[in-house]
């Protein structure tokens, strides 16, 4: 698989948190159920809360559908363990999400009679300012969307 990108940004993301005056980093594993969506939605609220400064309701209300739309995702595509990361610098807030998966998510014409879901990602890719999909050496992916803070 070749690593896809879109817009600008650099991964800028890390496991180890790491906290001073311009960026942030934050780690959290999770198990792919039901839960787990609300879950990288609550780590995502904590991460937002200890940035200094804020970001605008706005960026925050995206970053946490854009956390959502892609573990949502995990859990139905790839299953298994994943990771969500979170990091932020002066001028932008990343989310990264490994999963198991070597496929790379497709844009796709969502389903509207609510049977094939095509959503998420698309949502993703319009919100997002940046984008890139990698792969890892375990087999699978590391999708990465960044926001302009």
């Amino acid at each position: 698989m070749q690593p896809l990108t879109r817009g600008g940004g650099t991964s800028g993301h890390g496991v180890n948190a790491v906290e001073d005056a311009r960026s942030r980093e934050t780690c959290t594993d999770l198990v792919c159920r039901p839960g787990a969506a609300a879950e990288a939605r609550s780590a995502a609220r904590a991460f937002l809360d200890g940035l200094s400064p804020q970001v605008g309701v706005r960026v925050a209300e995206n970053l946490l559908l854009m956390v959502s739309e892609l573990v949502t995702n995990a859990i139905r595509h790839a299953g298994g363990a994943l990771e969500v990361r979170f990091s932020s610098t002066p001028g932008s807030l990343h989310v990264a999400v490994d999963d198991a998966s070597p496929a790379p998510p497709r844009l796709r014409q969502p389903d509207w009679t609510g049977r094939g879901g095509g959503f998420g990602w698309s949502m993703v890719y319009k919100i997002a300012d940046g984008l890139a999909v990698r792969p890892r050496g375990d087999g699978g992916k590391t999708v990465v969307a960044f926001l302009a803070r």
